[in-house]
């Protein structure tokens, strides 16, 4: 068993210390108490808990219905119960949502933002799924 808060804190921690130029503007924006409706904080929070997540390794699911994919030119068939993970790390670096997908930049956060009047409750709102990890935020 883990605690998936503390685990996103660390990332959090980890991501900003290794990070100069994030962590002045993270210290700016307290400074001047200026936050608007998604500040660069909740920006900096959410693109380190997409890189890291709160459980970086693995989600699985039990599958309910029969369904089929193709890989090349092979038809892959996938029965009930079986149980499919998916990699969260991976899955969160995907290029054609967030433009520098594999680097800690809080403004992949603003790629699926969909306004301006976005806020974090409606970015990490179960029915979301851009990042896989904010369905499990605690």
């Amino acid at each position: 068993i883990f605690e998936t808060t503390s685990i996103s804190l660390s990332w959090v921690i980890s991501y900003i210390e290794s990070n100069p130029s994030i962590k002045q503007g993270i210290i700016k924006e307290i400074k001047q108490k200026k936050h608007n409706n998604c500040s660069y904080v909740d920006l900096v929070v959410l693109e380190a808990i997409r890189l890291g997540g709160a459980n970086p390794t693995v989600l699985s699911r039990r599958v309910m219905r029969k369904f089929d994919f193709k890989i090349g030119k092979n038809k892959i068939v996938v029965l009930p119960g079986t149980q499919l993970w998916i990699n969260r790390r991976e899955a969160n670096q995907d290029s054609t949502i967030f433009n520098n997908a594999q680097q800690f930049d809080p403004t992949n956060i603003q790629n699926i933002m969909q306004s301006k009047n976005e806020d974090i409750k409606s970015i990490v709102s179960k029915n979301r799924h851009e990042i896989n990890s904010f369905n499990s935020i605690n």
